[in-house]
Parts: structure tokens; sequence; C-alpha cells
């Protein structure tokens, strides 16, 4: 990767809270606005051609309430069909919450 110079005004107290963070983490502030351009940089990013993502329809508007439920589901899943072959890992397993929301609409195959 090729590096320009370039020279950007800054707040004083974020410039300040950078360069704690610097020392603290022993990193140079130079790779700080590298990371903030380069991210800023992702975010800006657009595409000419248009996503093929698949439309659902279930016939009604979906609650958030539901969103939320499929997805906790689908991680329920995730990890009981990950459980079977156990991999390291330096991180405790977060302890699951028992839910007492209703369970919500599946659909098996998408509408067209």
């Amino acid at each position: 990767m090729a590096l320009k110079k370039t020279t950007v005004m800054v707040d004083e107290e974020d410039l300040a809270l950078i360069k704690e963070a610097a020392a603290r983490e022993g990193r140079p502030v130079s790779g700080y606005f590298r990371e903030a351009f380069h991210l800023v940089a992702l975010r800006a990013l657009r595409w000419d051609d248009d996503w093929d993502i698949p439309r659902l329809d279930f016939g009604r508007p979906v609650t958030a309430e539901e969103i939320h439920r499929a997805v906790a589901d689908g991680v329920t899943d995730h990890e009981r069909s990950s459980s079977a072959t156990p991999r390291a890992s330096s991180r405790p397993s977060t302890p699951r919450i028992p839910s007492t929301r209703p369970p919500a609409p599946r659909c098996a195959t998408p509408h067209a």
C-alpha cells in the first residue's frame, strides 16, 4: 500500500484522546488516522451493479420482535450444531438467557 502525505485539521480534544491512546497502546498516532481514513473510505464505497437480494413475502408485515426471535433461533441452532465439535477458544461462552417470547413464524420456502 503506497502512502500519501496529507494535512488534516482535527479537534484539539480528539487529538489529545488519540495521543493518549497511542501512548497507552504503544502505537503511532498516524496509525489511528490511517485506520480512521480507511473506515470512512470503506463506508463511502458505492457499487454500480444492483445487488441480487431475494425478496421474501410473508403475506403480512413482519415485526421487529419476530425478526429478533428468528435471529436468536438461528444463533441457537448454530450453537447447537457447532457444540458437537468443540473448538478451542480463549473466551468463555456467553450464558444463554431463556426467552419468554412467542416463536416467530418460519417460512420454509421464500415466495417470488
